[in-house]
């Protein structure tokens, strides 16, 4: 390695990382995002002086300056870096990784009609149309029935990214509302209204390519709220959980797929993940309805999948193959945190 290499670009091969794993300071925010984006190279030089200690550029501004800041420091592993920075990458790289112009499908837990959040994640990541949301239930843009709700599919269309919404049960089911018809997205179906075609909700049991993934949906769960709201005179509705021809249609494309998907989306989770310490303390159980989580960890227990996706208990939680979530926006089948949690 006696010859000076500038200016090309290079992946970071095993065989350097294991000889440059001393000097993380230089080499984390960089290994973690090529660790994200397998398919980004990470433009570095490197060469050799006479004793052949072996120097490290690394070609990335800290943000602060065009042209990098020169540090130096001594390895004892008689390595000499010429830049030691943490590279502190911009949102929209964290997004979209080597190619700028790339779709991103990012996906969320339940947002109750709260989408301010939502605009200040759009703004601070760069978010722009083509770009897809999947929001795991519980989305509220039908709660109302009336001016309320169209007052908010407005604002949220000027957005002009596209949102697919799970079926929660804070929420009317949108072929329930006579509002929606029957489109054709990435080999299934979904409802859409005309007047916001980008406000699309998922039809429970269809099978979608999402980002190449092979993904089923299926809405719907119990609301343990369901007294205090109906005492009170908030909205409820009686077709919230999956109907037994909802079950069977999820059943049937299954048995078409030889019981072999990619995804799962889901509002609730299978039974045997439900998260039991959050339940609301002093709530009898025995008055709470699961027949749908029982019914989803059938699913679970036959079902081939990579990831399950949740919504509904309020939580951020990854266990086993399935992540709950809440706050967080994370990229769909990605293990990426975007340090970015809703309000």
């Amino acid at each position: 390695m006696n010859e000076m290499i500038w200016g090309k670009t290079y992946a970071l091969t095993d065989e350097l990382v294991k000889e440059l794993d001393r000097i993380d300071p230089v080499l984390l925010a960089a290994r973690e995002y090529q660790e994200q984006f397998p398919d980004y190279l990470i433009p570095y030089s490197y060469w050799t002086d006479k004793k052949e200690r072996l120097y490290i550029r690394w070609n990335m501004a800290d943000g602060t300056e065009d042209r990098p800041v020169w540090r130096y420091f001594y390895d004892e592993n008689n390595v000499f870096c010429a830049e030691k920075i943490k590279r502190n990458f911009s949102k929209k790289e964290l997004l979209r990784g080597k190619n700028p112009d790339a779709p991103v499908i990012t996906i969320t837990g339940d947002t109750h009609r709260k989408f301010d959040r939502l605009l200040s994640f759009t703004r601070k990541f760069g978010v722009v149309e083509g770009d897809l949301m999947i929001i795991l239930g519980d989305a509220g843009i039908n709660y109302f029935g009336g001016g309320e709700d169209d007052l908010l599919k407005y604002r949220l269309s000027k957005l002009r990214i596209d949102l697919l919404c799970i079926h929660g049960n804070h929420e009317m089911r949108p072929e329930s509302t006579g509002l929606y018809s029957e489109k054709e997205w990435h080999g299934g179906k979904v409802y859409v209204e005309d007047a916001y075609p980008f406000l699309m909700f998922a039809k429970d049991g269809e099978i979608y390519d999402i980002g190449g993934y092979k993904t089923l949906v299926i809405g719907g769960a119990y609301s343990v709220d369901k007294f205090t709201r109906l005492a009170w005179g908030y909205q409820w509705f009686a077709d919230e959980q999956p109907s037994d021809e909802t079950k069977a249609y999820v059943e049937k494309q299954l048995e078409k797929n030889n019981w072999s998907v990619d995804v799962v989306l889901s509002h609730t989770v299978p039974y045997k993940y439900r998260p039991v310490d959050l339940f609301i303390r002093g709530l009898d159980q025995s008055t709470v309805d699961d027949s749908t989580e029982r019914w989803l960890g059938e699913i679970e227990e036959r079902l081939t999948y990579k990831r399950w996706y949740a919504g509904h208990f309020h939580c951020d939680r990854d266990v086993d193959d399935l992540k709950i979530m809440y706050r967080k926006v994370g990229l769909f089948m990605k293990d990426t945190d975007l340090k970015f949690e809703m309000e």
